[in-house]
């Protein structure tokens, strides 16, 4: 015969149950991960002339939504420090992202943490024949991988950069270079005007620069690279030779010279006959001082004033130094801020009573303001359709232009569109390779015209949905636009 459970021990059997359920696979369920890729040799990394194989290490931080849903994010890179490598700033980021995502202070986030090392002790960012080209290394090449290995939105609007020291100068630099690829930028910490600092200190420090480069130049291959990095670990030499080695590695990436080994480049001052004393190389510092982040601002702005269009503007800059920072001078920063508010560029300065280091909360709350966490409306990649509409068609002869506006839905990532030229129709063939054009130029695209002898054929890279694309070409004809899946 049963006895009834009395309803106190069913209730106590009830929440065990329901506790043990609970805190078993949901734990886990809501964990970020932390992705370390093996060393991948990047093409345009490898020709260099200081014998690098070109391989980097990448690290890949996913929310903790990524593994259970279908959801795309979007991403922040993530660039280092001199000395460094893409682990530097790892567990800064992650711990910050896992806990302002579970206080909800910002969305999830893919985070790619970027590798700028090299021989010299950082690339700075930059590109050379002396260090390979780093600036297409991650704007392009390291962008496509991340979007096609995981759920990203592939789009300007969703895709921000930021640094640290040496990063902070890379991410200025790439993000007023390329903003067709990031919208939002933060620099922590960086050095950006050369004009006066940088050289106040080759200056100063010229005597011992020199000194210290003389018995370096006289040696080759790994003995070279051995001894520099014995400047490195020399506790004597360490506070010279940090500013002389961060030195040379800006220069391989500025004044880059390939018949000037070991170094393969030009320096900054040299000798007179040989013998001190010393004296300065104009050309040389004209270089260094072009290739700062404040000269980067005026290109920028520059650039903005002939080609005023959205997709060429920055969502959002910020700036964060510490008042107290003896490597990257706080004047850095303000001479920065002061550059970017004479333009009328708008912009955020935020200083802290700290040193030189990375606060990661600073750049995840500007990104969480200024970073789309939703793609823009479009229908699957690749089924996109398009519309011709000719502003003026003028008769089919020699020297005409014709203006043809494409409005692209759905085509956001990927894809192509083709102009037909009509068959019955052949204009002066005055291009060698090319007959029936003469030029073809277009606008409001990332992409690439292809020639062919009935059509022109414009690969997509991206393309806002609902975007215009003008293709102006001489003695030519369409009759229809055809999207490619």
């Amino acid at each position: 015969m049963c006895k009834l459970l009395s309803p106190n021990w069913l209730f106590c059997f009830i929440l065990m149950t329901l506790l043990i359920v609970c805190s078993q696979p949901i734990l886990s369920a809501s964990e970020s991960q932390l992705i370390r890729w093996p060393p991948i040799i990047w093409p345009t990394l490898t020709e260099n002339l200081i014998g690098e194989d070109g391989s980097k290490v990448i690290r890949v931080y996913l929310p903790p939504s990524y593994e259970f849903t279908e959801k795309r994010y979007p991403v922040i890179y993530v660039l280092h420090g001199f000395n460094g490598n893409s682990e530097s700033l790892t567990r800064k980021m992650k711990s910050a992202m896992d806990r302002m995502i579970l206080s909800e202070e910002t969305q999830e986030a893919i985070a790619v943490f970027v590798d700028g090392s090299n021989r010299f002790g950082g690339s700075q960012y930059l590109s050379s024949p002396t260090i390979g080209d780093y600036e297409t290394y991650i704007r392009r090449d390291l962008v496509n991988f991340i979007d096609k290995q995981y759920r990203t939105i592939p789009h300007r609007d969703s895709r921000g950069i930021t640094g640290f020291s040496m990063g902070a100068y890379g991410s200025m630099h790439l993000s007023l270079k390329y903003p067709e690829v990031f919208s939002v930028v933060v620099a922590q910490a960086g050095t950006y005007n050369f004009r006066d600092d940088l050289i106040q200190s080759f200056t100063e420090k010229g005597g011992v620069v020199i000194t210290l480069m003389e018995p370096l130049k006289q040696k080759s291959g790994d003995d070279f690279w051995g001894a520099l990095n014995e400047l490195a670990d020399s506790d004597t030499l360490r506070r010279v030779s940090l500013p002389f080695r961060n030195g040379l590695a800006y220069l391989a990436g500025v004044a880059s010279n390939p018949d000037k080994p070991p170094c393969y480049l030009d320096l900054p001052y040299r000798l007179k006959a040989g013998i001190p004393p010393w004296e300065r190389n104009e050309d040389v510092w004209e270089r260094i001082v072009e290739n700062d982040a404040i000269h980067e601002v005026d290109r920028y702005f520059n650039r903005l004033k002939h080609n005023p269009q959205r997709s060429m503007r920055l969502n959002g800059i910020k700036l964060v130094h510490g008042l107290e920072d003896d490597t990257a001078l706080y004047r850095q920063a303000e001479a920065l801020d002061r550059k970017l508010t004479e333009l009328g560029i708008d912009h955020e300065f935020v200083t802290h009573g700290g040193r030189h280091t990375f606060i990661a909360e600073e750049s995840l709350q500007f990104m969480a303001k200024y970073l789309a966490f939703e793609p823009p409306p479009t229908t699957p990649d690749g089924s996109g359709t398009a519309t011709v509409v000719p502003h003026a068609v003028p008769a089919y002869s020699s020297g005409n232009e014709i203006v043809l506006t494409y409005t692209a839905e759905g085509m956001m990532r990927g894809g192509s569109l083709t102009v037909h030229i009509p068959s019955g129709w052949t204009p002066p063939q005055n291009v060698p390779g090319l007959p029936g054009y003469t030029t073809v130029t277009s606008t409001g695209i990332i992409g690439d015209l292809a020639f062919t002898k009935q059509k022109v054929q414009v690969d997509i890279q991206t393309l806002m949905p609902a975007g215009t694309i003008t293709l102006i070409y001489r003695n030519g004809g369409y009759d229809s636009a055809d999207p490619a899946p």
